[in-house]
């Protein structure tokens, strides 16, 4: 028998119209605002903050950041030409690889062809419900599964 290799945890956020210093980590990218729980989450994990994008237009910079292709590449130049499912990625390689991938909130990277092949489970979520706290939101997310796929 063939024991499954224990893997660690991936946790990625990618925010809409967040731009790098409206988050504070601890005061030291922003000494104004207050974001504790990215902070904490920061603290325990990792923080990119030497990053930019290739492209001002979030569906092209996503592309490009989960491929590592720049957008002329495989012609992602608009917010209407996603991921298709023969394009590698990272949520792809990380599904081959044995993780289990949960997309949770609104999809503006894969075409509805593309899903299945790179994320194991999607969770949608109703906005309006989430609190401001990031546990409640936890809670919110493993208890408000509107669908699957």
């Amino acid at each position: 028998m063939v024991e499954k290799k224990e893997l660690p945890n991936i946790v990625l956020f990618v925010a809409d119209e967040t731009r790098g210093d409206t988050i504070s980590l601890g005061g030291r990218h922003n000494s104004v605002i207050k974001t504790p729980n990215i902070d904490k989450l920061a603290k325990e994990g990792a923080a990119f903050t030497k990053c930019f994008t290739v492209n001002p237009v979030c569906v092209p910079s996503r592309c490009c950041t989960f491929t590592g292709q720049y957008v002329h590449s495989n012609s992602h130049r608009s917010l209407y030409q996603l991921l298709q499912p023969h394009e590698e990625n990272l949520f792809k390689f990380l599904k081959e690889k044995g993780y289990e991938v949960i997309w949770i909130g609104r999809n503006d990277l894969f075409r509805k062809d593309a899903i299945e092949g790179s994320i194991s489970r999607r969770i949608r979520i109703k906005t309006k419900s989430i609190k401001t706290n990031l546990q409640k939101q936890w809670k919110l997310l493993k208890c408000k599964i509107l669908k699957n796929y």
